[in-house]
C-alpha cells in the first residue's frame, strides 16, 4: 500500500519509528513533515496528507500529534476521509473493518512506540467487511454531501445577491432620471422583481445559516 504519513513536532519521534515499521512491512510511504523539532501547526500537516488521501493519491494517512486528537479533529474535516484516532489495536482493527477508515491517528505523549506499531500492523492488516457497514457509511456520505450542496448554495446566493443588488440599484436610478410614464414604469416593476427576489435570497442564505427569518417576515 502506499501511505501519506505526517506529524507535528509532538510526533516526530513516533512518526520515525512507523516510517521504519512501513518499510519493514513492505508498503510505500510519502513523508509530509515535520522533518524536525521546530514547532509547527498541526492543522497544516493533518490537512494536507488528509487531503492527499481524499484525492485518491495514497491508499491511507497516518497521522501523529502529541494526543492524536488534533489530528483527527482536523483529518475529518475533508470530504471523504474518515479518520480514526486509536489507542488499541482492536480499534485499529475495527477501525478497517466496520468504518473503512482511510486515516489513522495516533499519540506520541499517549501511546508507546511498541503499541504503535502493533495498532498500525492491526489497522494496516485488516480489511473493509462491507454489509451492513457499507449501508451506514452511506449515511455519512449522505451528511457530506448535504453539506456540500449546503456551501454551495450559501456561495450561489452571495454571488446572486451581489447581482440583484446591482439590478435594483440601476433600476432606482433610472425611475429617478427618467420622465416617460411607461419606462417609469417599466423600471419600478424591475425595481421591485428584484427587491422582493433579493429578499428571498436573504431568507434562504438563513435557512442554510440555520437562522430563523425575522418575526412578520412571509415567505
Amino acid at each position: 500500500m502506499h501511505i501519506a504519513i505526517g506529524c507535528d513536532h509532538r510526533g516526530l519521534n513516533l512518526k520515525q519509528a512507523i516510517i521504519e515499521l512501513l518499510s519493514q512491512m513492505g508498503h510505500s510511504y510519502e513523508d509530509f513533515g515535520c522533518y524536525n523539532s521546530a514547532a509547527v501547526d498541526y492543522p497544516d500537516i493533518g490537512s494536507r496528507v488528509a487531503l492527499a488521501v481524499a484525492e485518491g493519491r495514497f491508499d491511507h494517512g497516518i497521522l501523529i500529534c502529541s494526543t492524536g486528537v488534533g489530528m483527527s479533529m482536523v483529518a475529518n474535516k475533508v470530504p471523504r476521509v474518515r479518520a480514526a484516532l486509536c489507542h488499541d489495536t482492536f480499534s485499529a482493527r475495527r477501525s478497517r473493518e466496520h468504518n473503512d477508515a482511510n486515516v489513522l491517528c495516533l499519540g506520541e505523549s499517549v501511546t508507546g512506540q511498541g503499541l504503535a506499531e502493533e495498532i498500525v500492523t492491526a489497522y494496516l492488516s485488516a480489511e473493509f467487511q462491507g454489509g451492513r457497514h457499507a449501508q451506514r457509511l452511506e449515511k455519512i456520505r449522505e451528511l457530506e454531501r448535504q453539506k456540500a450542496l449546503t456551501e454551495i448554495a450559501r456561495s450561489v446566493a452571495h454571488d446572486l445577491n451581489n447581482s440583484l443588488s446591482i439590478i435594483l440599484g440601476q433600476a432606482q436610478l433610472a425611475v429617478e432620471e427618467t420622465d416617460d410614464p411607461k419606462i417609469k414604469r417599466a423600471f419600478q416593476a424591475i425595481e421591485q422583481g428584484a427587491l422582493n427576489a433579493s429578499r428571498t435570497v436573504q431568507h434562504l442564505q438563513r435557512v442554510a445559516r440555520g437562522e430563523s427569518s425575522p418575526k412578520g417576515e412571509d415567505h
